[in-house]
């Protein structure tokens, strides 16, 4: 039998903290400037990797959303946010552009 998943939205790394102590197996949290949320986004890159860290060292998933669809101008900056991001090894990453998806 495959036991569901909760996941839980994490809008500032004290609500995934929360987000835990409450049972969610996993947290969804936006990546600064990628994200449809940026403006109310707390999260920082540091912040981000810090939060990787935490869930993984509790047995937890985290996964990173980027659900924009960036003008071609933010293109190099999101490639090098993404970089950043991946390197730490989130579970996954939530994502709406095709173009971006296929590059990632």
């Amino acid at each position: 039998m495959i036991k569901p998943e909760l996941l839980s939205p994490a809008g500032s790394p004290q609500k995934m903290r929360y987000a835990y102590a409450y049972g969610a197996d996993a947290i969804y949290a936006g990546i600064p400037k990628f994200s449809l949320r940026a403006k109310e986004n707390p999260f920082t890159t540091d912040s981000l990797m810090a939060a990787v860290q935490y869930a993984h060292g509790i047995n937890k998933k985290i996964y990173l959303t980027a659900n924009i669809l960036p003008p071609n101008r933010k293109i190099t900056s999101f490639k090098k946010s993404l970089a950043q991001l991946a390197d730490c090894k989130p579970d996954a990453f939530i994502m709406s552009d095709p173009g971006l998806i296929q590059y990632v």
